[in-house]
């Protein structure tokens, strides 16, 4: 089972899971999602994963998010099953507070020394015990992804 650790700031929720191999996470949806049209972000941070949507499958690596998902729609009513495939993995589940608030997430690689700045959201660190801020450094290359409000 998934252990989720809430983090609320300001407009936006990121969930915080961590969990073991063979742990699994189940959702279905009311109606029809596709990866570029989901209520919630999942990033993937680390270890690797599986999604199982009826005859569909697929493996998704720390890194990538359902937005890496090739399925093109999940249908309502169909169970969804996540399961962790690695010994330890850690996964980000980022939506927002009110679900009229548009957003977007924007993966940046970073090379040392660089610094990232969230005009109106947040960086989120692929780290498993990061927490979301305004602005983030890195002293070596690393992906981090930026959430900013559409206004």
């Amino acid at each position: 089972m998934y252990q989720f650790k809430r983090h609320t700031l300001d407009w936006l929720n990121v969930f915080v899971a961590k969990a073991k191999k063979g742990d699994t996470h189940l959702k279905m949806f009311a109606s029809p999602v596709s990866p570029l049209k989901q209520p919630t972000l999942n990033i993937y941070a680390q270890g690797e994963f599986s999604l199982t949507v009826g005859g569909f499958m697929q493996r998704l690596q720390a890194g990538e998010s359902n937005l890496n998902l090739s399925i093109k729609e999940i249908p309502s009513g169909v169970l969804v099953v996540e399961r962790v495939l690695s010994e330890d993995a850690v996964r980000f589940c980022i939506s927002p507070v009110h679900p009229e608030t548009y957003w977007k997430a924007t993966a940046r690689h970073l090379q040392a020394g660089e610094v990232v700045e969230a005009k109106d959201g947040f960086v989120l660190p692929l780290m498993a015990d990061v927490k979301p801020r305004t602005s983030y450094g890195v002293t070596h290359a690393q992906t981090v992804y930026l959430i900013e409000r559409i206004t």
